[in-house]
């Protein structure tokens, strides 16, 4: 879940990604394999196909609130603290051994205004 905080340390905001619609995992197998197309696009993917033999990469959209807009982003972070299978609300479950992170990230671009 990414974090973000202003220099003043006032302003933070969590965004708590929904799998099948914000984020999927990154092979085409038998996990969650649906974005939304909105807050999350694919950028990237490779192989032939089908399951297990196609990868891929999404690019995330988090518009923060008009209160960053005056402010120094200092901090991203994110938090991964959940493994195993998907319960009804999308929310995960079964913590993860310590130091296992599955988040990585390619790149990140900060705009002074949405695209959109």
């Amino acid at each position: 879940m990414p974090r973000f905080r202003s220099l003043d340390r006032k302003r933070t905001l969590r965004f708590a990604p929904r799998w099948s619609a914000d984020i999927r995992d990154w092979s085409n197998g038998a996990y969650t394999n649906t974005i939304n197309g909105t807050s999350a696009a694919n950028v990237f993917t490779v192989g032939l196909g089908g399951i297990n033999n196609q990868v891929r990469l999404d690019m995330q959209t988090i518009t923060l609130p008009a209160a960053f807009q005056s402010q120094v982003l200092t901090d991203v972070l994110f938090v991964d603290s959940r493994a195993g299978g998907v319960v009804d609300d999308g929310t995960m479950y079964t913590p993860l051994p310590n130091g296992f992170q599955r988040v990585f990230l390619t790149d990140l671009t900060v705009l002074p205004n949405p695209l959109h």
